[in-house]
């Protein structure tokens, strides 16, 4: 693909399809590692520089007409310049006094009309818009289909009853236990726990003191009968011996009471015992109470639970299945949603192929067609050829013998005029060659840039495959990589897509991927300069063949045109011939028409 800018240098602040294509051609040499933005940025303009400086040119960062002459770019505003008329010689050279009336020139037949080409595109087609109508109307349809969507799970009836029953029930909650005993249980404990250690007050003991009064009685009675006794053995006098054993005898009773303290004392420690039991007794009596009443409290608490376990499963149940359900009927309708998006994705399918299917034949018909017309007008061609060279060969016969009659200052000044002549002839042609070229790359450019709007707005081709390319032309890589034609094409200013098809093969002159590869890109035979003419293997060619030089020469031009020789190198060719008296001045003139109608 060739590249074009519009005659403005490129540089800081540049943007626009001109940038883009400079930035892509830096990049393929690897000078360039930025995107490919179309913006001439600080990166642009280093690549820039880095390019100039590998090729000699003048280092400033600034893509102007120097710099992207030396990468092929081409010039659109040299494009538009029509080519100026050339500087010709209008003097004509002095004819002699001889016999100069030339036999008149054949007159050929008008060369058979270049065919009309079937260029129309499938969209523009009833059938085509058809078919891409109902592809866009089945894309819609996919993309507009809407997401699936469904309600939250609401709980029914039965689940919401159980629900209902489990928070009722929930509500009725045994509260915390409520002892009537612990207040009495805390007192006995705390009589128990703070009850006085026993201690024995032999005064204090009642018991005690009417023991006392008893026997201090009793020891009175005592002592009074022993003095009496006593008083009687002395004929009833008292005295100090009736004294004395009526002491002792009161003092033998309080010794009685003496032996009754430690029964007492056992009395009183049995007393303190008993109280000590009766309370164990007491709180023994009212914990059972508290035990009753806690067990009680108990069953009611587990009743609740066992209640509460149940209703929880039931609930638990229901809901399960009640949500099942719901997950089930949520489940059907996304599988029938997918079911109806599967069917659209199928229906845009069948459009999507029948479109491109459509494309396909109506573009392979076309090229059929196309092809055919071409090898019509060929044919024509090699007929009106053979047709011409013939009245040339007859017209040169005849010439021959008017000319071997005239003298060599008729020959010398026919030469003189002929070759001013030609080389007039040579100016216009070079300039109508080069009016040629300028307007077949202004033509390609436009072609190009249509090619690419229309990539644009039909988002390209359809159907590729091994064996066809873009629009269903036939393609044929041969042995060539991907990268490898798109150099190929690149180097021949077509299209580039990696694919040698028909536009890639008419651009190479009919040769195969491979011959075109070494001939254009690696330029093995297109590529060497003129420097002379084999005069031996000239001579040893037309030996071995026969017949004149001009035949000869008429097979070398074949032999160039197919190797890609370009029209520079084959009139220095046919003149080398013609300075070398290998061939005369209307056979020259007779070659290069012959060249011309090669090319």
């Amino acid at each position: 693909m060739g590249y074009y800018y519009d005659g403005n240098a490129l540089q800081l602040g540049s943007q626009g399809e001109y940038v883009t294509n400079w930035q892509k051609y830096l990049q393929k040499l690897g000078y360039y590692n930025g995107a490919i933005d179309g913006d001439f940025g600080d990166l642009t303009k280093k690549a820039t520089e880095d390019y100039q400086r590998a090729y000699g040119l003048y280092v400033d960062g600034i893509a102007g007409e120097k710099t992207l002459g030396k990468a092929g770019f081409k010039n659109l505003k040299t494009l538009n310049t029509p080519t100026s008329a050339p500087n010709i010689n209008t003097t004509a050279t002095a004819a002699p006094t001889i016999n100069n009336t030339a036999n008149a020139l054949p007159t050929v037949n008008p060369l058979p009309t270049n065919p009309t080409y079937d260029s129309t595109k499938w969209n523009d087609t009833t059938e085509g818009k058809n078919a891409l109508d109902s592809y866009n109307s089945a894309k819609d349809a996919v993309n507009n289909y809407g997401d699936f969507t469904y309600d939250d799970y609401v709980m029914g009836d039965s689940a919401q009853g159980a629900k209902d029953a489990l928070d009722a029930h929930n509500a009725n909650k045994p509260g915390a236990y409520q002892s009537q005993w612990q207040s009495q249980l805390d007192e006995l404990m705390n009589s128990i726990m703070n009850r006085d250690k026993f201690s024995y007050d032999l005064n204090g003991d009642a018991l005690y003191q009417q023991y006392k009064d008893k026997y201090i009685q009793q020891g009175k009675l005592a002592m009074g009968d022993a003095i009496g006794q006593a008083s009687a053995m002395t004929g009833g006098y008292g005295n100090s011996y009736a004294q004395s054993v009526g002491q002792q005898q009161y003092q033998a009773q309080l010794n009685n009471l003496n032996d009754i303290v430690p029964e007492l004392y056992q009395m009183a420690l049995d007393r303190y015992n008993q109280e000590g039991q009766d309370l164990y007794n007491q709180y023994g009596m009212v914990m059972d109470r508290e035990n009753t009443d806690y067990g009680r409290y108990r069953d009611t608490v587990s009743d609740f639970l066992t209640e509460r376990d149940y209703l929880q499963g039931r609930f638990d149940s229901e809901r399960n299945f009640d949500y099942g359900k719901y997950i089930d009927d949520r489940n059907l309708d996304y599988t029938l949603h997918q079911d109806e998006y599967n069917k659209l994705l199928d229906s845009l399918g069948i459009a999507q192929s029948d479109y491109y299917d459509g494309a396909n034949m109506f573009h392979t018909e076309q090229s059929n067609q196309n092809s055919l017309l071409a090898q019509q007008f060929a044919d024509a061609m090699n007929i009106w050829n053979a047709d011409t060279n013939q009245k040339w060969n007859e017209w040169e016969a005849a010439e021959s013998v008017r000319k071997d009659a005239n003298s060599e200052a008729w020959k010398q000044a026919e030469w003189e005029e002929a070759l001013r002549q030609y080389e007039n002839e040579e100016l216009w042609k070079q300039s109508q060659w080069d009016e040629g070229i300028r307007q077949s790359e202004l033509e390609q450019y436009w072609k190009q840039k249509e090619y690419e709007d229309s990539l644009i707005t039909t988002g390209g081709s359809g159907g590729s495959g091994g064996s066809g390319g873009s629009g269903g032309s036939s393609y044929d890589n041969g042995d060539l990589t991907d990268a490898e034609v798109k150099a190929l094409q690149e180097a021949l200013g077509v299209y580039v897509d990696g694919q040698y098809g028909p536009k890639s093969k008419e651009a190479a002159g009919g040769l195969s991927a491979r011959e075109a590869y070494n001939k254009f890109v690696k330029k093995e035979s297109s590529t060497t300069s003129w420097t002379t003419f084999d005069k031996s293997a000239l001579e040893a060619n037309q030996k071995e063949k026969g017949g004149s030089y001009y035949t000869t020469v008429r097979a070398d031009i074949d032999s160039m045109v197919k190797s890609g020789r370009d029209h520079s190198y084959m009139m220095k060719y046919i003149k080398e011939l013609l300075d070398n008296s290998y061939i005369s001045q209307s056979e020259y003139m007779s070659l290069v028409q012959y060249m011309r109608n090669k090319l």
